[in-house]
């Protein structure tokens, strides 16, 4: 599964190994992943499904993260609009500091 991470406009590859849950994820949709080097939390959208032989896997699998579960609509429009909420503060903060 190729994943874009949410936050800065990363991206990240992730391959999720095949279970019984693996169609709950569709493109487009977001969800909840390790990232990065400390594999912080993080909410990243699906950018591509793929089904593949273990040998044909971007990453070896041992060191494949896997996404822990997927985000309601609603979930990430409620963190959207906190993310939109502070990016209006900060925002304000720069004109302020600007005009000082």
């Amino acid at each position: 599964m190729k994943i874009g991470q949410n936050d800065l406009n990363e991206r990240s590859d992730l391959v999720r190994e095949e279970t019984e849950i693996e169609d709950l994820y569709e493109k487009g949709d977001f969800a909840w992943a390790p990232a990065g080097r400390e594999n912080k939390k993080k909410i990243v959208r699906v950018m591509d499904v793929a089904y593949l032989q273990p040998e044909e896997a971007p990453f070896p699998l041992e060191k494949t993260k896997k996404l822990i579960r997927r985000l309601p609509p609603e979930d990430y429009e409620e963190v959207c609009r906190g993310l939109e909420r502070l990016l209006r503060c900060l925002k304000s903060r720069a004109k302020a500091m600007e005009s000082n």
